[in-house]
């Protein structure tokens, strides 16, 4: 019995140690991970181990001694990748090459729909490398907030950006471009990473970029979604006066000075 219980914990060590080998490869799905797992291990589903089942089990040396080295091979990867600065971050700290306010043609609370007109705004013979898309948030006072009564605090709410094309016959459709957490109380400008859909534009720049803003709660929950209903982008003060239109700021490289991608020969 101790044999079998040994034999079910190494089984679940190597899911471990398997999946943290997988982890560190990008571009690979949960689902392909699973499977890849379940090959390598040659079994059909997931083992299902009791807590009892592990009390008398002894872990092989080997094993733990590997588990431990690439859990910490996996901190120092993450401390290091922390360390250095990303590209969004060296980008930030220089001016964009060319920027540009856009307009709201539809608001409601938990929907805005933008437009840019980008003519004229990426010089010729150059690659777009960011954009960002700068949105003014409000401020929400501590006393608006609705009462939490038994439910898990709340303190931010999902702010996605999605890409829209216009299609041919009037309907429209729509990507996802990037989702983040958004602080409830705070205010002042947010920033969100649409690059991607500038690319998607380009390939059909004869039209204005339209792009669509949704609010939602950051979890399932009546409580998460009310207090996500507090968070609004405005684009004026409470006197009319221009408070924040949306911004969008566009960094970009010029081939002709750092190469292309062209016929080198």
């Amino acid at each position: 019995m101790a044999r079998t219980n040994g034999s079910s914990t190494v089984v679940l060590l190597g899911f471990v140690l398997f999946m943290l080998q997988a982890s560190q490869v990008s571009g690979i799905a949960h689902d392909n991970i699973k499977y890849a797992m379940l090959h390598k291990l040659g079994l059909r589903e997931v083992p299902q181990i009791e807590k009892g089942d592990l009390e008398n089990t002894v872990v092989p040396a080997h094993v733990r001694n590997k588990y431990i080295a690439m859990v910490q091979l996996h901190k120092d990867k993450e401390r290091k990748r922390r360390a250095l600065p990303s590209l969004a971050g060296i980008l930030r700290g220089v001016p964009g090459n060319a920027d540009t306010t856009g307009e709201v043609l539809y608001s409601d609370p938990s929907r805005q729909r933008l437009v840019f007109h980008m003519k004229g705004l990426i010089p010729e013979n150059s690659e777009v490398t960011m954009a960002e898309l700068k949105l003014f948030k409000k401020g929400v006072h501590k006393g608006a907030l609705p009462p939490r009564r038994h439910s898990r605090p709340v303190n931010n709410a999902r702010v996605s950006v999605y890409w829209v094309k216009i299609l041919a016959d009037g309907s429209n459709r729509t990507s996802l471009i990037d989702s983040r957490l958004v602080p409830i109380l705070d205010s002042g400008w947010k920033s969100l990473d649409v690059t991607q859909a500038v690319h998607y534009w380009m390939k059909t720049a004869d039209m204005p970029m339209y792009l669509e803003i949704w609010i939602e709660a950051e979890r399932m929950g009546s409580y998460a979604a009310e207090l996500a209903k507090l968070v609004h982008f405005s684009t004026q003060s409470p006197f009319g006066q221009v408070l924040g239109e949306p911004e969008l700021v566009l960094y970009t490289l010029n081939l002709e000075h750092y190469g292309s991608t062209g016929d080198c020969g």
